[in-house]
């Protein structure tokens, strides 16, 4: 198999690719963000409820001093023109972002070859204040898309905080994953939102976020 790489900066450019290769060494920012990486919590969302639960998960990791690293991973060829009615790419998403401050994307393109086929898709990513975008806009988006609703998040998802190597991804109305590179900023997550963590995973969380103390110790 061979992967071909083509990145494109912008003005003071994030080297996203260098950072996960120091942070998030096995992170390949595919599908399973939660089980890709050790340290992580899965929290269960529901479409009745995914709304206040995901902007309270993102407030709760991004400051209003904090800035996110929005990164978007797409098939552009894989939208048909119909469906390009519905769906968008996050950096193009309706209303998302504010149009008067140019993002300085930048992108990196990934083929690969799998199966004798080629396969090609395209990372996009940005570096915005926190709370400068609308973030509950792109939660609505990614729920809409297993929905047929528009307007629909083509793209996969990713928010990541530098200052405390964290990294978000609500995979669809059912979840939203967490992981960090150190236990230390999912503790206060652990202790706040435990209702709402996933209890298929709930055995293998508290594992690796007890690292040698009881969950009695970690939720006081």
């Amino acid at each position: 198999a061979g992967v071909t790489l083509v990145i494109m900066l912008s003005p003071d450019p994030f080297e996203l690719t260098v950072y996960l290769g120091e942070k998030f060494p096995s992170v390949t920012l595919d599908g399973g963000l939660f089980y890709s990486w050790p340290l992580g919590i899965r929290f269960e969302l529901g479409l009745e409820g995914y709304r206040e639960r995901s902007a309270r998960l993102y407030e709760a990791l991004f400051s209003p001093d904090d800035i996110c690293v929005v990164i978007a991973k797409d098939w552009p060829d894989d939208i048909s023109p119909a469906a390009r009615q519905r769906y968008f790419e996050v950096f193009s998403l309706p209303g998302a972002f504010d149009s008067n401050h140019p993002l300085g994307l930048q992108s990196l393109e990934i083929g690969k070859v799998e199966d004798g086929e080629q396969q090609n898709s395209v990372l996009h990513w940005a570096r915005v204040p926190a709370r400068s975008f609308k973030y509950g806009a792109i939660f609505d988006g990614i729920a809409n898309a297993d929905h047929a609703k528009a307007p629909s998040v083509s793209s996969r998802v990713y928010f990541l905080n530098p200052a405390t190597d964290v990294i978000v991804h609500m995979y669809d109305d059912r979840g939203l994953d967490v992981i960090a590179a150190s236990r230390e900023p999912l503790i206060p997550l652990y202790r706040t939102f435990n209702d709402w963590i996933l209890d298929f995973d709930r055995a293998r969380i508290d594992k690796a976020l007890s690292a040698g103390e009881t969950k009695s110790q970690v939720l006081s």
